[in-house]
C-alpha cells in the first residue's frame, strides 16, 4: 500500500514543534502596582475579562517586583470579551501554605458557550500543585475563549492556590496566507472495529502509529472512525471523530482532536464496505480555517480488520 494518507494538512501550531516559534504571549501581572494584602484584578487585563472572578493580585514579599495571583473565593472563570479564540498554553502553578503545601485542581476550556474539555473527564485530568512553582497545561490544544480552575475538595485547596506567567498564543487570522512545508510520515496500524446500527449507519474504526524522521524525529498514534451510508452503490459521510497525539524527543506529548465532515462521497465495494478515496476531515472539532484532506488508496472497513501500513505527507504551515 503506497500510502494510507496523501494528505493531511494540520496547523503547526497545534501538532509540531515548529509552533514555538509562534508568538506567545506571557502575563506576569508586573505591571499592575504594588499591593501587599491582595486587590481584585481590573475587569479587562490582557484582553482577558477577569471581572466575574475572585482572582486578586498580590506583590511577593520576598521580591518586591513580583506579582502573582491568589483567589477569595472559587470563581475562576477568565474570558476573552467578544469572543475571540485564543490558544491557553497553562501557567505556573503552586502553594501558598507553609505546612500542608500540597493541592489540586483541575481545568475546564469554553469555547463559543461550550464546555471543550474538562479535567474532571479526563483520567488524567488532575493537577497537584506543592509548594514549588510548577508549570500546569491542560490536555487540550484546541482554540479556546475562556477557561477556569475547580477543585473537587470541597473547596479547601482553592484558598492557597497561586498562579503567575499565564501564557497564551494568538490564532493566525489568515493561515491560508502562511506558507506550507510537507514531510514524509509513515502509518502502521489497523481496523480494531466496524459496525452497522439499526438506521444502516456504518461505521469502521482505524487507529496506529506514525512517525517522521524528517520532521524532527515526530512520534505519535492516530486514531479517526469514520461513520457512512451507503445510498445507490455510494458511500456517504455522515460524521466521525479523529485524534492525533504526537511527540518528540524535545516536546511533551499533547493530542489534538477534530471532525469527520459530513456529505463527502466514498467509493464502496460490492459489500458495502469502503474501498478508498478521499475523506474530507476538519480541523479542531470545525474550525474551517484549517482544512484537512485525507487519500486512501485501500479498503478501510472490513470484516477481517486488514493491517494498514504505509507512508502519508504531512503538509503544515510555517507560524512566524
Amino acid at each position: 500500500m503506497k500510502s494510507i494518507l496523501n494528505a493531511l494538512t494540520l496547523a503547526a501550531a497545534v501538532l509540531l514543534p515548529v509552533s514555538a516559534a509562534q508568538a506567545q504571549t506571557i502575563i506576569d501581572f508586573e505591571d499592575l502596582g504594588t499591593t501587599q494584602f491582595g486587590t481584585h484584578m481590573p475587569d479587562v487585563y490582557e484582553n482577558l475579562s477577569w471581572r466575574t472572578s475572585d482572582w486578586h493580585f498580590l506583590t511577593s514579599p520576598t521580591n518586591p517586583s513580583n506579582n502573582y495571583l491568589a483567589l477569595s473565593g472559587t470563581a475562576t472563570a477568565v474570558v476573552r470579551p467578544g469572543g475571540a479564540d485564543f490558544y491557553f498554553e497553562g501557567a505556573t502553578f503552586w502553594s501558598r501554605r507553609g505546612l500542608d503545601a500540597n493541592g489540586s485542581f483541575y481545568f475546564i476550556l469554553y469555547r463559543d458557550g461550550a464546555t471543550v474539555y474538562d479535567g474532571r473527564l479526563d483520567p488524567d485530568g488532575r493537577r497537584l500543585f506543592t509548594a514549588a512553582p510548577t508549570v500546569h497545561v491542560p490536555n487540550y490544544t484546541g482554540p479556546i475563549d475562556g477557561w477556569a480552575v475547580v477543585f473537587r475538595q470541597g473547596g479547601d485547596d482553592w484558598n492557597h492556590l497561586a498562579m503567575d506567567d499565564v501564557q497564551t498564543r494568538a490564532i493566525p487570522t489568515e493561515p491560508a496566507d502562511l506558507p506550507l512545508v510537507t514531510a514524509p510520515y509513515t502509518f502502521s496500524g489497523q481496523q480494531s472495529s466496524t459496525a452497522v446500527d439499526a438506521t444502516g449507519r456504518r461505521s469502521a474504526t482505524y487507529s496506529g502509529s506514525i512517525q517522521s524522521s524528517a520532521a524532527g524525529r515526530i512520534r505519535g498514534t492516530l486514531t479517526f472512525t469514520v461513520q457512512y451510508r451507503v445510498v445507490d452503490g455510494t458511500g456517504i459521510s455522515v460524521g466521525g471523530r479523529w485524534s492525533l497525539t504526537t511527540s518528540s524527543k524535545n516536546s511533551a506529548p499533547f493530542t489534538t482532536t477534530g471532525e469527520i465532515a459530513t456529505g463527502s462521497v466514498l467509493p464502496i465495494t460490492s459489500a458495502g464496505s469502503l474501498a478508498g478515496g478521499t475523506l474530507p476531515l476538519t480541523f479542531l472539532s470545525g474550525d474551517p480555517a484549517w482544512p484537512i484532506s485525507a487519500d486512501f488508496n485501500s479498503a478501510l472497513d472490513s470484516s477481517r480488520r486488514p493491517k494498514l501500513k504505509g507512508g502519508f505527507n504531512l503538509t503544515y504551515p510555517v507560524v512566524p
